[in-house]
């Protein structure tokens, strides 16, 4: 289906011939003669793809005005057509569209390649548009003062608000007060220049007063000119993950708690001492505190009548193996003795080897079982306020589950009475999955004690989620009493991942789809010209040449990651020699003498255009039949002035006196001088020994072309 264009020109002729052109290239076409007459058109017409405006339209409102009252209703691609070329007027256009500025009679194939770009870049943001607007993850555009220009619903939904009232607010208003000087220090900083993104982790208020925790990702878009336009803020609400790493953090401090507050006493041995000590154990042997028992020697606090069977097991230790529990006798510190029942396993601490020894005084059998009692209330307690699923398994292989809580039952559609018994296979979709989750859980803990893993559960309707799930033995000396496991839902947040990935993987296929297109277009345009050249009389091959090197830019853009900038060198050596194969039978030399600069791909067109026609020149003035042709090509970057210097030279006949650059005949020595301007630079011609040009142009702070 063809693309409709509405032709906005108050000239009925040059509309006539502009719109028989546009229709050959298979454009259907609509024209006015007014601007009034195109804001009616528009309304009416739903099909119109593109608006060609002239600025000029005689009596009424002219053509930027119609666009600017158009635009506010509609959203088009508006490409402006006039012959004015002040720099004022074409300002004004830049403030009201983006699309182009076609200069009156610039000719067939700059109105059909302005006209095609627009299109293209039209798709292109229309893309970026529905991306915005339908990702999953919040995103929000916000101009330097922190005024919001534009949210998506994501970005809404994680605050509880309506696109609509959110624009009420600025970013100030919806970041939680604590955190208003964190956000503001990093906008600064990119302000300033210090940096053009920033990442960091702040709190939002929602519309209900909820505290929104958010990993923002934020990027300052900058103009040509390098000033500031808008920040774009990406925002991944991480409120869940927070609370789980709050809830785990709470959960450590209570199992070091416990530890600490044992009734069991609990020592550590190493090399004839004492290593560590829990105050239960020091309570035990009578000692002030834990840390007075460190540093004191075993045998210090064993009997005599024990002391044989306390090599014997720290033999055992040695060795690797574990001793069953025993009777003892342990001395206090003040000489009492206490009989005691003994186990001892080997360990790792400070990274050699140790004996854990988990000791209990029998005496007080009735009393220290009262504790645990109290202790076992506690965890039940614990079971079943936490907000996280949690449960007990034992055994390695079968896993059988004999407790869990009410989250857990709410987690996985079960109830206790369905699980409890029960083998925790019944979770999972595979038997594979099964057994990959206790091989790696296992081996954490018996390298460190306690284990994590991310796998899949099955619901009891059939449905999965996405689980991490922590494990720890109840009885670090005895396994088999049991592994304590923590299960949290991540299906969401995995989810997140998974489609902010999938976001960004597209928009980087579609640039490079796009740079693909128009490197392949370009070929056509060049192959389109050789196939002319062959037909008429005059000599198209300077313009080949000129496409060409645009051409080669984007195909070396294709060879890099990135898509906004290049590295000359390759593209300066290859450009020269295509263009010295087609146009000299003789054998070129090239000296490229260019260091490691890379610059954006706008400068290195326009630098293309120009070694493209100075070496032409070259071919047809410069060589003679008396010296070996050669061709001098440097860029070299002066950091005191912050500017670049390219050299271009070629051997043969001196440049001609009676030629003046700045008033060259040639369409080609124009194109220089117009291309250097457009740089910024400045040109500077040796005509003799040698012919050289220099052209000297500011260092790019910024690739936003």
């Amino acid at each position: 289906m063809s693309k409709k264009i509405l032709l906005v020109e108050d000239e009925a002729l040059i509309a006539l011939s502009e719109a028989r052109m546009l229709e050959k290239h298979g454009f259907e076409v609509s024209i006015v003669h007014s601007g009034e007459k195109s804001l009616e058109a528009v309304a009416a017409d739903p099909s119109i793809s593109l608006i060609l405006m002239d600025i000029d339209l005689g009596q009424g409102i002219d053509g930027t005005e119609a666009a600017e009252k158009i635009l506010a209703q509609h959203d088009l691609p508006v490409v402006f057509l006039s012959s004015h070329t002040e720099p004022e007027v074409v300002e004004k256009t830049e403030g009201i569209t983006s699309y182009g500025y076609i200069v009156k009679n610039s000719g067939e194939t700059v109105m059909l390649a302005s006209i095609r770009m627009a299109f293209r870049l039209w798709e292109s943001e229309d893309k970026f548009r529905k991306a915005f607007e339908y990702a999953s993850l919040g995103m929000a555009l916000t101009a330097p003062s922190g005024e919001l220009l534009q949210v998506n619903e994501a970005f809404a939904a994680m605050l509880g608000y309506s696109i609509e009232e959110i624009f009420s607010l600025n970013f100030v208003q919806l970041t939680y007060p604590d955190d208003i000087e964190l956000s503001i220090a990093h906008l600064e900083a990119m302000l300033a220049g210090n940096s053009d993104h920033s990442r960091f982790t702040k709190r939002y208020i929602s519309k209900d007063g909820d505290i929104v925790w958010a990993d923002i990702n934020t990027m300052l878009l900058r103009n040509a000119e390098g000033e500031p336009l808008h920040f774009v803020t990406h925002a991944q609400d991480i409120t869940v993950s927070k609370l789980m790493q709050a809830e785990l953090e709470r959960q450590r401090e209570q199992y070091d708690l416990l530890l600490r507050s044992a009734p069991v006493p609990i020592l550590v041995a190493q090399d004839g001492k004492y290593v560590y000590s829990n105050p239960s154990a020091a309570e035990l042997l009578n000692y002030a505190s834990a840390q007075e028992l460190v540093e004191t020697p075993i045998e210090q606090t064993i009997s005599k009548a024990s002391q044989g069977r306390i090599h014997e097991r720290m033999q055992n230790i040695h060795a690797g193996l574990k001793n069953p529990p025993v009777e003892m006798d342990f001395v206090c510190k003040e000489g009492k003795t206490l009989c005691c029942e003994s186990t001892s396993i080997p360990i790792t601490f400070n990274d050699a080897p140790a004996a854990l020894i988990i000791s209990r005084d029998l005496t007080e059998q009735k009393k220290v079982e009262a504790e645990l009692k109290e202790s076992r209330d506690k965890i039940a307690s614990i079971l079943k306020a936490a907000p996280t699923g949690i449960g007990v398994v034992q055994g390695r292989k079968e896993r059988k589950i004999i407790e869990v809580n009410e989250k857990l039952c709410a987690m996985t559609g079960y109830s206790r009475e369905e699980l409890v018994g029960e083998p925790a296979r019944i979770f999972y979709a595979s038997q594979e999955d099964f057994e990959y989750v206790g091989s790696e859980k296992y081996r954490q803990i018996d390298k460190q004690g306690s284990g994590s893993v991310e796998t899949r559960w099955q619901k009891k309707d059939g449905s999965i989620i996405e689980v991490l799930l922590a494990s720890s033995p109840i009885h670090p000396a005895d396994i088999s009493q049991g592994v304590t496991f923590t299960a949290m839902d991540i299906t969401n947040s995995k989810q997140t991942e998974r489609n902010l990935r999938n976001t960004l993987n597209e928009k980087d296929f579609l640039m490079r789809e796009l740079n693909h297109r128009i490197k392949n277009n370009l070929l056509m345009v060049s192959s389109l010209i050789s196939l002319k050249d062959a037909e008429i009389e005059d000599d198209l091959s300077d313009l080949k040449h000129r496409i060409d090197a645009i051409r080669l830019v984007h195909e070396k853009l294709q060879q890099y990651k990135e898509i906004n900038r290049i590295e000359v060198k390759e593209y300066f050596q290859e450009l020269l020699e295509t263009l010295f194969a087609s146009t000299t039978d003789r054998k070129v030399q090239i000296i490229n003498s260019i260091e490691s600069v890379v610059i954006s791909t706008k400068t290195a067109i326009a630098l293309g255009l120009i070694i493209n026609e100075i070496a032409t020149n070259a071919v047809k003035y410069g060589f003679n039949s008396e010296e070996k042709p050669r061709f001098f090509v440097g860029l070299t970057e002066n950091k005191t002035e912050h500017s670049h210097n390219l050299t271009l030279s070629n051997s043969g006949n001196p440049f001609p006196d009676d030629i003046e650059i700045e008033n060259a005949d040639t369409s080609g020595l124009q194109l220089v001088s117009i291309l250097v301007q457009q740089l910024e630079g400045s040109l500077d011609l040796e005509r003799r020994p040698f012919t050289t040009f220099t052209i000297r142009f500011p260092v790019e702070t910024g690739f936003l072309q």
